[in-house]
């Protein structure tokens, strides 16, 4: 049995990381991340496909998902790719979202720079 830890609680850095099951729409199976462990790396790790692969440190887009079920947090994210609106959306680059709970993502084509959401559309306007 896993030893939960709510946020803020006492000790809660001397507890091991959770362990989490990732599921990729499209993609059969599922595989294992850590609460400390991008799902990016654990995917690779797993010996899985089913995400792109591009720089793995939140400038280029490449592993663009949308969290379709589930919990995460996020390191930085080039807001090219992922706008606060996105990111509002469920939007996030795999390469920098760490799991606190199971997880169901799709992979979601990465934008170009050239492209605009509609808030930035309507902010150039």
């Amino acid at each position: 049995m896993t030893d939960r830890h709510s946020k803020g609680q006492e000790g809660a850095a001397l507890s091991r990381p959770e362990t989490f099951e990732i599921r990729i729409e499209g993609e059969a199976g599922s595989f294992r991340c850590r609460s400390d462990q991008p799902v990016l790396i654990a995917m690779r790790a797993a010996g899985k496909a089913g995400l792109p692969v591009g720089c793995r440190s939140g400038g280029c887009g490449i592993c663009r998902i949308k969290i379709a079920k589930g919990d995460i947090r996020t390191g930085y994210m080039s807001s090219a790719y992922v706008s606060p609106e996105d990111k509002e959306a469920g939007y996030a680059l795999a390469c920098r979202v760490y799991p606190s709970s199971d997880l169901e993502v799709t992979h979601a084509p990465c934008r170009s720079k050239s492209q605009s959401t509609p808030a930035r559309k309507a902010q150039a306007a």
